[in-house]
């Protein structure tokens, strides 16, 4: 301390600006250019990810549910572990560094327009044809169509005079690494029966009034299995396995550790009738690997439910919800109501659960009320017009059975009128349709129909 006194007491330090020449003079200029570097790195790195970004072409899907499916939430489980394959890992450095090549979300989306409810797929123009064979494999007769994108229809900054909005985005009430209530939960262990817990939610959607929106949206993002370790060393401290409340040892402690052991070694060798303090190498290994035995029946579904999610692949997410309407008719408090009773059937207690984040949402309190509310709303309706899960609150972890509990179509017990549905089943036609041979063989050849006008063909034969 008298070092650093005496030093900071010398002249040049009178003066701030002789302090900083003095300092720059004496190796300070090898940090500020180093610190230069990096900066400079990092905006680099941000702008070249950006231009990729920004290079992708994006199309926006409606997916209209068939009308008597039986399909439970594991069909929809099915189509995000196939998107899931959509997961790109590292390329080269040229790649990452250069081209700026990273890993672009999709969006999943409920959103409902006066009551009627569409479902909405985001996706790169690319991976269009991956997603229509994850649906069509698990829904053949569902429909899939390109959509205009309804975001456009309202402006970016707020509020616009006509309309009033609020949104906010869900946050996680524990660690990631614990699981909301998923749709395995939602069964009647007596009846055997499904208990759709969205249907709650497409019902309140499906009562908005004529002038009046909801939005639902979930970016995804697939990543890979890294954050199963955070899983597993939750398991190990729930568990209470041994050495899990032990302190981590610097470089120091690393490097003295093993003198120490020889040390303590040697000793009770020498000395083996003396206790030591804490007690012997017996001793210790008396104590049991975990205390699973003496867990609750609570706390062993805790540790199951976490070990079962981290079992599954899992994406990068969030959710947002948004509610527009005109400015005499818009019910927030309705809104607000609404949709924290739908998301609350995914929360638990001892598991996980959503709350709003309080960050994002566009309510604000105590000054500058008016500023601060028309920031937060653009802010939110610049990440939803996006798609994106980089802007806004926390990113968090969801497996492909939890997104399929927040998203899918509803089954033919759920009685929800204003969902899009397709109109009529599609299928081929019948194999016993009579056909001329000459006819058949030039359907063989896909021949235009034009080409027959001159032909005689059969009264019988539907002509196409």
């Amino acid at each position: 301390m008298d070092v650093l006194v005496e030093f900071f007491s010398r002249p040049e330090f009178n003066n701030p600006f002789t302090a900083i020449w003095f300092l720059l003079q004496n190796g300070g200029w090898f940090v500020l250019g180093v610190a230069l570097i990096k900066g400079l790195w990092e905006l680099w790195y941000f702008e070249i990810k950006n231009f990729y970004a920004a290079s992708c072409e994006y199309v926006l899907l409606g997916i209209n549910v068939p009308k008597a499916t039986e399909q439970s939430p594991k069909a929809v489980e099915n189509i995000f572990a196939h998107l899931w394959g959509l997961y790109k890992s590292p390329g080269t450095l040229y790649e990452q560094y250069w081209e700026g090549e990273n890993q672009q979300n999709m969006a999943i989306e409920i959103v409902s327009r006066g009551g009627v409810i569409q479902f909405y797929a985001f996706i790169e123009s690319r991976y269009r044809a991956v997603l229509e064979a994850a649906v069509f494999a698990q829904y053949p007769d569902a429909e899939i169509f390109e959509a205009e994108d309804y975001t456009k229809e309202y402006p970016l900054y707020w509020p616009d005079g006509k309309h009033k909005m609020y949104g906010t985005e869900l946050a996680m009430t524990k660690p990631d690494s614990y699981p909301i209530k998923t749709h395995v939960a939602f069964f009647d262990q007596v009846s055997g029966l499904f208990k759709d817990p969205l249907a709650s939610l497409l019902e309140f959607m499906a009562a908005t009034p004529t002038d009046q929106e909801i939005w639902v949206q979930i970016p995804i993002c697939p990543i890979n299995d890294e954050w199963h370790k955070d899983s597993m060393a939750l398991v190990q401290k729930l568990i209470g396995a041994r050495g899990t409340g032990k302190k981590k040892k610097g470089l120091i402690g690393s490097m003295l550790s093993p003198l120490f052991d020889i040390f303590f070694g040697v000793f009770h060798g020498l000395f083996g009738g003396m206790p030591i303090e804490g007690g012997t190498g017996a001793e210790k290994n008396a104590d049991p690997p975990t205390m699973m035995l003496h867990l609750s029946p609570g706390e062993k579904a805790v540790i199951e439910q976490v070990q079962l999610k981290a079992s599954k692949p899992g994406f990068l997410t969030k959710i947002r919800i948004m509610g527009i309407g005109p400015k005499e008719a818009f019910n927030k408090k309705r809104f607000i109501a609404g949709m924290a009773g739908a998301f609350r059937q995914f929360s638990t207690v001892d598991l996980n659960g959503f709350k709003s984040d309080k960050l994002t949402k566009t309510k604000a309190h105590y000054v500058f009320i008016k500023w601060r509310e028309s920031r937060l709303q653009y802010k939110l309706m610049r990440a939803y017009k996006g798609r994106s899960n980089k802007k806004g609150g926390k990113n968090y972890i969801m497996n492909i059975e939890e997104l399929a509990t927040l998203w899918h179509f509803p089954m033919i017990d759920t009685k929800t009128p204003m969902i899009s549905k397709t109109a009529s089943k599609q299928g081929e036609p019948p194999t016993d349709l009579p056909m001329a041979p000459h006819r058949a063989s030039v359907s063989a050849r896909k021949t235009p129909p034009a080409a027959l006008a001159d032909e005689q063909l059969p009264d019988n034969i539907p002509f196409l």
